[in-house]
């Protein structure tokens, strides 16, 4: 998913910890063939993303991940069970049904991962919708609905989500004008960029920026 997030409270006292972790489609999909036909629904029914709170299991093995980068001499040794062991919570917790539906090659989400991809790789070019169902392996009406339905964004909305943090990142990391990040990522209008970017970030890019750095700076003198 294209997302943006921004951290809210922390301090050199009390810093803030974030993780993200890669879903290894093999490891799901053999806990799913191992696993008791009773621990698990033979039907799910795929549900846009969302955000739960991790259950205990899960939190008690990313706390033991985290743990692993103060003894790197473990992490040969202990990386994969735990990675193992996180999936399977993973796959028992509240994501668990679209978590399967990925394992099945069938599947409308599986099938929808090879246009997503493609989105993501390409995401500066026109991307006919055509072109994008087919590579779903969909009819077009059917592709539309389906990736609405488990991106909650429509083809077109996920593309300019992800030109518009690419064009964001441009301007904060390398100092990129707002009409040049604006081309870069495949913008043809400079305003109409302006508009969508405002719209998303709350903020034109000039404003965003000033705001961004500023808040950047802050937080340098503060651990300074």
């Amino acid at each position: 998913m294209p997302i943006f997030t921004c951290v809210e409270e922390a301090s050199p006292e009390a810093p803030y910890l974030a993780m993200g972790i890669d879903i290894d489609l093999a490891v799901l999909t053999d806990i799913t063939m191992h696993a008791s036909a009773a621990n698990y629904r033979e039907r799910y029914s795929l549900s846009s993303p969302s955000t739960a709170y991790a259950e205990n299991a899960t939190l008690e093995c990313a706390s033991r991940l985290v743990q692993l980068c103060d003894r790197s001499d473990a992490v040969p040794l202990l990386h994969e069970g735990i990675m193992r062991e996180l999936h399977y919570w993973l796959l028992s917790g509240p994501h668990g049904e679209n978590l399967r539906a990925r394992c099945d090659p069938t599947s409308h989400a599986n099938r929808l991962a090879a246009a997503v991809a493609l989105l993501r790789t390409d995401f500066r070019s026109r991307l006919p919708i055509g072109r994008l169902a087919a590579t779903a392996g969909m009819s077009v009406s059917g592709f539309h609905g389906h990736f609405k339905r488990l991106l909650s964004l429509s083809p077109g909305q996920y593309q300019k989500r992800l030109r518009l943090l690419e064009a964001r990142r441009l301007m904060m990391e390398r100092g990129m004008s707002a009409s040049g990040a604006a081309f870069e990522v495949g913008y043809e209008s400079v305003p109409q960029f302006t508009r969508d970017y405002a719209r998303l970030f709350k903020a034109p890019p000039k404003r965003d920026m000033l705001r961004m750095r500023s808040n950047a700076a802050q937080r340098d003198r503060a651990v300074a």
